[in-house]
């Protein structure tokens, strides 16, 4: 997906009506797969050091 959007922003430069559509549609699906990749990251994360609970000097 990445691969694609880079590509769509490739010829959207280059001027391609088609990788200009094609990116403004992958550039947010893009920034919503990483944000909701990034929640289950940092919940799996939280779980393995013990959660965010209390913590004692």
């Amino acid at each position: 997906m990445l691969f694609l959007t880079v590509e769509a922003l490739r010829r959207a430069n280059a001027g391609d009506p088609q990788g200009q559509c094609l990116a403004r549609i992958m550039a947010p699906l893009i920034k919503f797969q990483a944000c909701r990749d990034a929640r289950q990251v940092t919940g799996d994360g939280l779980e393995v050091r013990g959660g965010g609970g209390y913590i004692e000097e």
